[in-house]
């Protein structure tokens, strides 16, 4: 009997047809938001393995929210949860852009209640870690010829979404940028977190050893 305690999520069937997978069309034009650092445009693919769902070179993944307090809560959520607060080195010289999506993407809808009945996916591939799993299932869905992943976000209890957004791996220094993105520390003073800075030099002690 399965263990309620245990992540139940499996990996996709490698010998299931996933082309008729429930899925929403994104539309061209679309506004999403994005955070990244300052010095680099807010288009990027990555195939470093190491975002839920990445998709291994040469193609890759480029991250989306559908607000911008979503955006940022997926760039500071790992602090607020463990500490309720977060350094200000993890906010500055970080931005917020919002982003036109430059073509419709057909995107594989995790939030349908087919994905769960017909395919066994649950509420936990939007979530779980490590993303081996999650990644396995990037990776499956765009074999079947879809431009990204549509579901909730891990560190976003309302109902707002995140795209995983497919296509080559690297940067797109041609599409459309903001031409005035937010600090992402503003986005989160807005949001009322909790921003802890360090002490000035002059108020640190330093204690040699007894």
């Amino acid at each position: 009997m399965p263990n309620r305690q245990t992540v139940l999520q499996r990996r996709p069937d490698p010998d299931r047809d996933y082309r008729r997978f429930p899925y929403r069309t994104v539309k061209t034009g679309s506004r999403w938001y994005r955070q990244h650092d300052k010095t680099l445009g807010p288009w990027w693919f990555s195939s470093s393995m190491q975002g839920r769902f990445d998709l291994p070179a040469p193609n890759g993944t480029c991250y989306l929210a559908s607000t911008r307090e979503s955006a940022t809560r997926e760039r500071i959520g790992p602090h607020i949860a463990a500490t309720g607060q977060v350094a200000i080195s993890v906010l500055q010289d970080r931005v917020v852009s919002t982003l036109a999506l430059p073509e419709d993407v057909r995107a594989a809808n995790l939030d349908s209640d087919r994905a769960a009945g017909h395919y066994g996916v649950t509420a936990e591939l939007g979530v779980m870690t490590p993303c081996g799993v999650t990644q396995a299932w990037a990776l499956a869905l765009h074999t079947a010829s879809f431009g990204g992943v549509l579901g909730r976000l891990r560190f976003t209890l309302s109902r707002q979404y995140g795209l995983a957004f497919f296509g080559g791996a690297g940067p797109r220094p041609r599409w459309g940028t903001d031409s005035d993105p937010e600090p992402l520390v503003d986005v989160a003073r807005r949001m009322g977190i909790s921003i802890v800075r360090p002490p000035d030099d002059d108020q640190v002690t330093v204690v040699g050893p007894s």
